[in-house]
């Protein structure tokens, strides 16, 4: 949509450089964490990766989505495969998957987020971030800088 000219300014997930003609400043990095039932024996990652095959279905984004790229990613480093189970279009919907009890979860920390109460966090050590930022294109104009330094100054706020 900013290469097409269709939007000025998108606030989104970062991969990589931008493409050319495209600008980008880094606001949050958010570190991905798996969702687990508070009642799971799952309290570390490693646990997981330690068995032979992961019996938990994985809920889960699309492939094409950020957060599981860099999991998948991060699997692939420790040459464990967790293919998903359940794939849904929402972040939300993983946490409501996971605490009807469908499975384990990939999701991103949010500060200050408040989970369903039977649903709890395992870190996700050595895994990429999913890093939120602003992306544009053309020059940096003043009303467009302006918003750059509000974003920034929220980003710093919400960590």
């Amino acid at each position: 949509l900013l290469q097409k000219g269709e939007i000025d300014l998108a606030v989104t997930a970062i991969e990589k450089k931008p493409a050319l003609g495209l600008h980008s400043v880094a606001l949050v990095e958010l570190p991905l964490v798996l969702l687990v039932e508070k009642n799971s024996r799952v309290t570390a990652a490693k646990q997981l990766w330690q068995q032979d095959r992961i019996e938990e279905p994985l809920v889960c984004l699309p492939a094409p989505e950020v957060i599981s790229k860099n999991f998948q990613q991060g699997l692939g480093r420790l040459g464990v495969d967790w293919f998903p189970g359940i794939e849904v279009s929402s972040v939300d919907l993983i946490e409501t998957y996971v605490a009807g009890g469908f499975g384990i979860g990939v999701s991103v920390r949010v500060p200050r987020a408040q989970l369903p109460s039977n649903v709890r966090e395992v870190p996700l050590a050595g895994f990429a971030p999913v890093v939120l930022g602003v992306l544009w294109r053309g020059k940096t104009s003043v009303i467009l800088k302006a918003f750059l330094d509000e974003f920034q100054l929220r980003a710093k706020r919400f960590t």
